[in-house]
C-alpha cells in the first residue's frame, strides 16, 4: 500500500494540525480505510518480544546455545546505498558529487510470530515478514519521508512518519486504522510506546534551509491508542529521544541536554534534569533512570527524584539506550570491545573485546548477545563477561538481534533476514 498520493498522505498535510497548548486532531476514519474490527492496544512490552516499558533490551525467552543451522533466509530486502551521485549546471558552472543518502533501519520487533522493522533508503519502508519462513507478509512504502520504529499494541502497529504524521496500521493487513497529524513536523527520529491504550510519541518542528543549526520545538504527546483522540502534549526544544515508562513516569531526553520525568496520565512535568551534553533514550532500572550523553558518558539519575547518582569518567560510544540487566548496563565502548558497568557505583565490571565496534547488545536469561563489524555474533555470560561462543555471518549486521525461543533473528546490511539455531 502506497503512502504518498493516497488520502492519508494528503490529509496529514491538509487537516491536520496542533498548537503547544493543545492535542493533535484525528483525521476523521471514514475518510481512512479501516481494517474491521481490532483487539484494543493496551501496552506495547505485553505484545512486543525483547522491548519492556522501561527499554532495558532483555527478552524473557530461552538463551540461544551456539547457533548450528540457518533455519531461513529471506528474499533481499532491500539494497542499502551510502551515498546518492547528484550533478547540477549554471551559468557555465557544472557541480557534481556524491551526497549521503541517509539510510537506516531499526531493530526489529517480534509479535505472534512476525518480525517487524522500518527502513529508510530514499523513501520509508515498513515490513513484516513471516517468522516461521522469512517470507515477507507485508510491505508498506512512504515517498521521501521515514518511518520511526514501529511499536505494537494488541492488533496495532503504532508508526511515526517524516511526513508529520502518526499512524496506526492494522498489523495483520497493514490497512489504516486512524492517523494523527502536525503540518511542518516530523515524529519518525522518536519510536512510540504504548501503556494502559495510550500512545506516548515525540517529533519535532521541520526548519527549512536551516543552515544555523537552530533547534526547532520539539513535542512529547499522547493520545488514545484505539482512537487517536489527543489526551496532552508537552513542548520541548529539537527532537525528543524515544521514552521510557516506568510506573506513572515517562522519561525522555531532549535536543537541549535535559532530561524529563512527566506524569504520564496528565502530561504535567515531575522533574527536569541538566546534562552536559544531549542526553540519548533513557532506560530504567531500579531507582535509576540511565542514559548516555552526546559525549558517551553513562549517566544514572534517580529517577523519582531527578538526582544525580553518578556519571563515568570514561567515554563509551553508545549513543543511545544501554541494556539493563541485574543491576549492570552493559554498552559498547568505542574501541572495539563491549562494556559492563556497575548500576549502583558507575564502575567497570567487566570487558569484551572484540576485532571490530559494536552494537548495542540484549540481553535474555543471563546472556549478553551483541553484533560486531568484524561479522560475529557474540554471546557472554553477563555477570562475567566469559565468551560462551561467538557466530560468523556471511556479512555486518546493523540491527539487534531478536532471541526468540532458542532462535535467533538477524538483519543484515546486505539486505536479508536470517533465522539461526
Amino acid at each position: 500500500m502506497k503512502i504518498m498520493g493516497s488520502k492519508l498522505a494528503i490529509l496529514a498535510y491538509v487537516i491536520g494540525s496542533f498548537t503547544l497548548n493543545s492535542v493533535l486532531p484525528v483525521i476523521p476514519s471514514t475518510l481512512l480505510r479501516v481494517a474491521g474490527q481490532t483487539k484494543s492496544p493496551s501496552s506495547s512490552e505485553s505484545t512486543m518480544q525483547g522491548v519492556t516499558l522501561q527499554r532495558t533490551r532483555v527478552y524473557d525467552t530461552p538463551s540461544l546455545e551456539e547457533p548450528k543451522t540457518v533455519l531461513w533466509h529471506s528474499e533481499k530486502l532491500f539494497t542499502l546505498r551510502e551515498a546518492s551521485f547528484f550533478s547540477q549546471s549554471g551559468g557555465g558552472l557544472y557541480v557534481y558529487g556524491w551526497v549521503p543518502t541517509g539510510y537506516n533501519f531499526s531493530n526489529p520487533v517480534f509479535a505472534d510470530g512476525t518480525i517487524y522493522f522500518s527502513l529508510y533508503v530514499e523513501d520509508g519502508y515498513l515490513f513484516s515478514v513471516d517468522a516461521s519462513n522469512g517470507k515477507v507478509k507485508n510491505k508498506l512504502r512512504l515517498r521521501i519521508h521515514s518511518f520511526s520504529p514501529p511499536t505494537i499494541a494488541g492488533d496495532l502497529l503504532f508508526v511515526g512518519g517524516g511526513d508529520g504524521s502518526l499512524m496506526a496500521i492494522n498489523r495483520n493487513d497493514f490497512k489504516s486504522r486512524w492517523a494523527v497529524a502536525k503540518k511542518d513536523f516530523r515524529f519518525d527520529p522518536a519510536s512510540p510506546i504504548v501503556e494502559d491504550g495510550i500512545v506516548y510519541f515525540g517529533g519535532t518542528q521541520v526548519i527549512l534551509g536551516n543552515m544555523t543549526n537552530s533547534r526547532g520545538a520539539g513535542v512529547v504527546a499522547a493520545v488514545d491508542g484505539a482512537t487517536g483522540q489527543g489526551r496532552w502534549v508537552f513542548p520541548l526544544k529539537g527532537f525528543p529521544t524515544s521514552a521510557a515508562i516506568a510506573g506513572n513516569g515517562i522519561y525522555f531526553g531532549d535536543e537541549d541536554s535535559h532530561l524529563f520525568d512527566v506524569d504520564r496520565r496528565t502530561g504535567q512535568q515531575t522533574w527536569v534534569f541538566k546534562a552536559e551534553n544531549n542526553v540519548g533514550s533513557p532506560a530504567i532500572q531500579g531507582d535509576s533512570a540511565y542514559f548516555v550523553d552526546e559525549n558517551n558518558r553513562l549517566y544514572a539519575v534517580n529517577k523519582d527524584t531527578g538526582a544525580l547518582k553518578w556519571k563515568t569518567d570514561r567515554s563509551y560510544a553508545a549513543w543511545g539506550a544501554p541494556a539493563l540487566y541485574n543491576n549492570t548496563a552493559y554498552l559498547p565502548g568505542k574501541d572495539k570491545d563491549l562494556y559492563a558497568v556497575d548500576g549502583e557505583t558507575g564502575k567497570q565490571k567487566w570487558v569484551v573485546k572484540t576485532g571490530s565496534i559494536c552494537n548495542s547488545p540484549i540481553v535474555a536469561r543471563g546472556v549478553v548477545y551483541f553484533l560486531s563489524f568484524d561479522k560475529y555474533l557474540y554471546a557472554v555470560d553477563a555477570n562475567t563477561g566469559e565468551q560462551k561462543w561467538r557466530y560468523k555471518m556471511a556479512h555486518n549486521a546493523f540491527s539487534a538481534p531478536i532471541i526468540v525461543n532458542g532462535i535467533a533473528y538477524l538483519l543484515d546490511e546486505d539486505g536479508y533476514m536470517y533465522a539461526i539455531h
